[in-house]
């Protein structure tokens, strides 16, 4: 198999149960997942996705609307997809990893075995907050820092915070102009994670996400604001083991 710019981590890991895709949050790349990839082996074989425009694709065109971006990837990802695979994504990754099974599903491809969404409300949930994708750059990092501290400590560089300017704007866009369209509901297991003390996403927003399947639904939440990957992410690894190891065979 050819080595692809979007799918990284090596696959090595053949006696693993599932194969996880990871798909990042906004202005974030595969990084995010690196220590996934041993804290969640042997049964778990982490395999994050690199985005365009960001670290070893940092010179490719940025994608700023949600489908064509869907459409790339599931064209790329689809020699992975020979083995049983489930799909994680974290806020922009959580609409992402939705917009693929979808794709996947139209693409006659083998589907995910389970769907697990992250610090993101339902689709057809509205967002509350006005966008922001088209401020400019100093009021775009303000806004960003508003709504993502602390996780934004890492962009005090002046240098750095210019450098990602153009990915946060595009990956606000992709999200910000996105619509929902309704559509049958998938067929595999979701289940959602969310911060208990995220500030973003309320609990009645995640529970919506059970209407957008037509298997088990579940909910899982962790003490943590919006980036409580980061920093729960023991319990967090440890339920993604108990949701893809102990209850991926649950029954409809």
């Amino acid at each position: 198999m050819p080595k692809s710019t979007w799918i990284l981590g090596e696959s090595a890991n053949a006696g693993a149960d599932v194969r996880l895709f990871c798909l990042p949050y906004a202005g974030g790349s595969a990084a995010v997942y690196r220590d996934w990839v041993s804290a969640l082996a042997p049964a778990i074989e982490v395999r994050p996705v690199q985005l365009p425009g960001r670290a070893n694709r940092f010179a490719e065109q940025l994608f700023d609307r949600l489908h064509p971006l869907v459409d790339e990837l599931a064209d790329a990802i689809q020699p992975y997809l020979h083995r049983s695979y489930a799909l994680f994504g974290h806020s922009m990754g959580a609409l992402l990893a939705f917009e693929l099974a979808h794709r996947i599903r139209a693409l006659g491809a083998p589907a995910p075995e389970h769907l697990i969404v992250s610090g993101h409300r339902a689709p057809p949930v509205a967002d509350p907050e006005p966008p922001v994708h088209g401020l400019g750059d100093d009021e775009l990092m303000l806004e960003l820092d508003r709504l993502a501290a602390p996780a934004t400590a890492h962009l005090a560089d002046d240098e750095l915070r210019r450098l990602m300017v153009p990915v946060i704007r595009a990956d606000f866009a992709v999200c910000e102009t996105y619509v929902y369209a309704c559509d049958v509901p998938l067929a595999c297991p979701i289940t959602a994670f969310g911060g208990r003390e995220d500030p973003k996403i309320q609990a009645s927003a995640l529970e919506a996400w059970a209407l957008e399947t037509s298997g088990p639904f579940d909910l899982q939440l962790v003490d943590g604001g919006h980036f409580f990957i980061d920093e729960a992410a023991p319990a967090v690894h440890e339920r993604l083991r108990d949701v893809l190891l102990t209850g991926r065979h649950v029954a409809p």
